[in-house]
């Protein structure tokens, strides 16, 4: 569903949002699931209306959104976490969405895209949990100084579908959004979740020898 204004063409920040659980909050809810859906509908166009963005389609309980302008787009994501964050839901469980942020070269044809972008930006998505807004650093690097109070934390490189290497992801961070300290869904560049040593180890080549020696696939050293 679009807007009654061309979407953006060249550089565009494309933000996609998905329900947590959808299929399971539908089955609890029953009826009441589909005035879910209509408010969480509200409450986040009302969020890309106010930031310039453009909607260009929905998928269920998804929106497509693309940006000219990078800044309004991270600032649109906080903004849409915090609204779904400070909704009374009905139910007893919280209503959380995930969002992924990816810049890319795309053109706007007849209100529509048709771009690798997009299909890269939905499997950002897909790394996230309920709470959790994702960028790359393919948009990163295009911010400004003006986003404000928001910070984007570094998480590490993970090889994510539709990306020819490895993507550097970050976590998008501000007051009022939901704390979410859960290991994005998609596996690290280097194969496994052990934090990267921020130090070197000096000296005891030696044993530092005797411990690659043994190391090998399937095969697990402790050093004591």
């Amino acid at each position: 569903m679009g807007a009654e204004r061309d979407g953006p063409s060249g550089v565009v920040t494309f933000v996609l949002t998905d329900i947590e659980g959808s299929t399971k909050l539908a089955r609890v809810l029953g009826d009441a699931y589909a005035g879910l859906i209509g408010r969480h509908n509200e409450l986040l166009r009302a969020v890309w209306h106010a930031r310039g963005g453009y909607v260009f389609g929905t998928r269920g309980d998804s929106f497509l959104v693309a940006f000219g302008d990078p800044d309004a787009a991270v600032l649109a994501g906080v903004d849409a976490q915090r609204r779904i964050t400070a909704e009374p839901w009905p139910g007893e469980r919280p209503v959380r969405i995930r969002i992924g942020l990816h810049a890319g070269y795309a053109r706007c044809v007849d209100g529509d895209y048709q771009a690798l972008s997009i299909n890269q930006a939905s499997r950002v998505v897909d790394c996230a949990h309920g709470g959790q807004t994702f960028a790359t650093d393919d948009l990163a690097v295009l911010l400004s100084n003006r986003v404000g109070d928001v910070t984007l934390v570094p998480l590490g490189r993970y090889r994510v579908r539709d990306f020819d290497g490895p993507v550097q992801l970050h976590s998008v961070l501000a007051a009022g959004m939901p704390e979410v300290d859960r290991a994005p869904r998609v596996r690290p560049a280097e194969g496994h979740n052990i934090v990267r040593p921020t130090t070197v180890l000096v000296g005891r080549e030696a044993e530092v020898a005797s411990i690659v020696a043994r190391l090998r696939p399937g095969a697990l050293a402790t050093v004591v």
